[in-house]
C-alpha cells in the first residue's frame, strides 16, 4: 500500500511472509482484499451534500424533502434546485430570525424590496 491509490490498493501485500506462503491465508486475504475494495468504493456514494453538483434531479428531490425545503418546487431547473438546498441550510440555522425572510441577492447582500405607489 505504499503509493497506491486507498481504493485500488492489493491488501495481501500487507500480509507476513509467514501467511504468504500459506495457500489458503493468501485465498482469504484475496477475498478480504476484493470486498474491502468494492466497499472502499462505495464510500463516495455516502457523500451526499458535498457532491450535490453531480446529483440527479431524482435525488435531488428525495434530498429536498428529506431536509424539509418547504419552499422547494419540484418543477424548478435542476441548477435552480440545487442552489435551493445549498441555501436551505442557511436558512434552516437562522430559522426565527431576520435573515430567514429578508430577500438576499447571490452574494448574500440584502435586496431592498420597494413597494410600488398605490
Amino acid at each position: 500500500m505504499n503509493n497506491e491509490d486507498f481504493y485500488s490498493a492489493d491488501f495481501t501485500n500487507s500480509l507476513p511472509p509467514a501467511l504468504k506462503n500459506d495457500p489458503d491465508m493468501m485465498a482469504l486475504a484475496q477475498t478480504i482484499s476484493a470486498q474491502l475494495q468494492t466497499t472502499a468504493a462505495e464510500i463516495r456514494k455516502n457523500i451526499i451534500y458535498a457532491r450535490i453538483d453531480e446529483l440527479d434531479e431524482a435525488t435531488l428531490d428525495v434530498l429536498a424533502y428529506d431536509l424539509h425545503v418547504d419552499w422547494y418546487d419540484y418543477s424548478y431547473p435542476i441548477e435552480v434546485k440545487r442552489r435551493t438546498i445549498r441555501d436551505s441550510i442557511q436558512v434552516h440555522r437562522r430559522l426565527g430570525t431576520k435573515y430567514a425572510v429578508v430577500p438576499r441577492n447571490e452574494s448574500g447582500r440584502v435586496v431592498r424590496v420597494r413597494r410600488r405607489p398605490v
